[in-house]
C-alpha cells in the first residue's frame, strides 16, 4: 500500500500563488435565485393523525415553492403515484 509521500509546504506554496494571482473569488456558496414559478423543492413525510377519535398513519406530502419560499402541505391515506400527481395538480 503506497502512502502520500509529499509535505504541506508544497501544498502551502500552491494556496499561496492562486492567492496571489487572485484565483479565488472569496466566496463559499453560489447564492441560488428562482423566479416566480421556477421550482419547487418536494418531500413526503409519514405523520400520525387523530380522525373520528381514531389514530391513523397518513403521508403527508410537502412543497416549499423556491421563489417565495412558501409552504403548502395535503395529506394522503397513502404514498402512491396517484397521491403525487393529484399533489401536483
Amino acid at each position: 500500500m503506497e502512502c502520500f509521500t509529499g509535505s504541506y509546504s508544497p501544498v502551502q506554496r500552491f494556496a499561496h500563488d492562486l492567492k496571489r494571482v487572485g484565483a479565488g473569488s472569496g466566496e463559499a456558496f453560489v447564492p441560488l435565485h428562482f423566479a416566480a414559478g421556477d421550482a419547487l423543492q418536494f418531500d413526503w413525510s409519514e405523520e400520525r393523525v387523530i380522525l373520528s377519535g381514531i389514530e391513523q398513519k397518513v403521508k403527508v406530502a410537502h412543497f416549499r415553492l423556491c421563489h417565495s419560499r412558501k409552504p403548502f402541505v395535503v395529506a394522503y391515506p397513502m404514498e402512491a403515484q396517484e397521491m403525487v400527481l393529484d399533489a401536483f395538480v
